[in-house]
């Protein structure tokens, strides 16, 4: 069971190494082999705040929220930071998955207006599907598929998501993350392109990682206060 995550922030040329997080009052069943961070600030779905999300285990179309709890450093199950909110979101659900044997991955992002989340389809390393959720408050509900242009030396069986807002490190849009296989001190970052509809290999970003601190089969990333955020689990 996952206990911590740690935190890197971009600083223009590569991710250093910020904070590490505790993740508390975790239900027994968190598959944490299935993760993923969002930062978002939308009122209506419990106020400004970084999230943690797994997939509960055995299953495919329900993931357990956890929100920084700033007062302790940790991520926190069952947490608002809107204390005003009437109710506490603890289990999200997916549905509408297409029925293509999607592969254990997970990626989610801010748009700013919308919270989105994104799996791999099966096989991904030969037909370069994702299928992109939109969240309505409730649920995760399916969209649509994109593709991912298919390059050497990536391991397509981790990704990470977030949306640029700022236009602080290139164009706004939305980023996907990958590791590179040769390089675990490296992640290759993809834009999706203008018309949205395929994320395409543009560049490959450092990590000044801190040694024998992270859990290197599992990342997430979140946009914000005004940066991008590399997380990994803890060993």
């Amino acid at each position: 069971m996952a206990s911590t995550v740690n935190g890197y922030r971009f600083t223009g040329q590569k991710y250093v190494f910020d904070k590490t997080y505790n993740i508390t009052k975790a239900p027994a069943d968190c598959d944490w082999s299935r993760w993923g961070m969002l930062h978002g600030d939308a009122q209506e779905y419990g106020g400004e705040a970084y999230r943690l999300y797994c997939f509960v285990r055995g299953t495919s179309s329900r993931l357990y929220q956890f929100v920084l709890n700033r007062s302790t450093n940790s991520f926190e199950f069952g947490y608002s930071p809107n204390p005003n909110k009437e109710t506490t979101i603890k289990v999200i659900k997916i549905t509408g998955t297409p029925n293509t044997g999607l592969s254990n991955t997970l990626g989610m992002c801010n748009n700013d207006t919308q919270f989105k989340l994104y799996k791999f389809g099966a096989s991904v390393n030969t037909n370069g599907r994702m299928y992109e959720y939109i969240y309505d408050g409730t649920s995760y509900d399916y969209k649509r598929r994109l593709n991912v242009e298919i390059t050497s030396d990536i391991d397509y069986g981790k990704m990470g998501m977030l949306y640029n807002q700022e236009n602080r490190y290139g164009k706004e849009g939305t980023r996907l993350y990958c590791p590179m296989v040769s390089d675990s001190d490296k992640i290759v970052q993809f834009k999706l392109n203008d018309a949205g509809d395929l994320f395409t290999r543009v560049d490959d970003m450092p990590i000044e990682r801190v040694p024998n601190q992270d859990n290197l089969r599992s990342f997430s990333l979140a946009f914000g206060q005004g940066t991008f955020n590399l997380y990994y689990l803890g060993q």
